[in-house]
């Protein structure tokens, strides 16, 4: 598993957005993990345009440290535009009340989103029901 360079915990939505700001000129494609469980729904909308492949499991990442052979994942390249959407809806939403912090889902609903970079090695990724978001090192 690759080194996890930062931990980021609960960001806002505009963290999120100087994220994925940073992000774009080093990712060329992007996943989208969807767990048993999971609804893909929301991705729908999202994805409106884009024609994805399809792949079935996904190996151990941070946040999920054994691969899972049932998740299904769609892969596609890190359009301009898809990166605009990301902006608009966000990787998940912080709910603070006095009960405490909890993930809400936004447009993507709980699927987990990889960044990945021109030699498909992850440089980012989520665990969406956490609030979490890993910052990786390609080479670790």
């Amino acid at each position: 598993m690759r080194k996890v360079d930062m931990e980021l915990v609960l960001p806002t939505l505009d963290e999120q957005r100087t994220l994925l700001t940073s992000l774009r000129p080093r990712t060329a494609g992007l996943e989208w993990v969807i767990r048993r469980g999971v609804s893909p729904e929301p991705l729908a909308s999202l994805l409106d345009g884009f024609d994805p492949a399809r792949i079935v499991g996904v190996g151990p990442r941070p946040g999920y440290p054994k691969p899972e052979a049932e998740a299904t994942v769609l892969l596609c390249r890190a359009h301009r535009e898809l990166f605009a959407r990301l902006a608009e809806t966000g990787l998940f939403r912080v709910v603070r009340d006095p009960h405490g912090d909890r993930v809400a889902p936004t447009g993507l609903g709980f699927v987990d989103v990889g960044f990945l970079d021109g030699r498909q090695r992850l440089i980012c990724s989520t665990v969406t029901h956490a609030g979490i978001i890993h910052l990786l090192d390609p080479d670790g």
